[in-house]
């Protein structure tokens, strides 16, 4: 139970970090690691469905 907890609150981190790099973005738009960070949101968004048990 705690377990998917942290799995949940790991993936709204991941998504929030995501979103605050758009800042980043707007500045250097070929940084690669800014683009690594944007996709770490898409699978923040992913975790936090497997977490909540939709795909179950």
């Amino acid at each position: 139970m705690y377990s998917l907890d942290l799995m949940k609150m790991v993936a709204i981190f991941l998504v929030i970090l995501s979103h605050v790099s758009l800042y980043f973005m707007n500045r250097d738009p070929q940084d690669f690691g800014i683009l690594f960070i944007r996709q770490t949101g898409q699978f923040g968004v992913a975790m936090f469905y497997m977490a909540s048990g939709y795909f179950c």
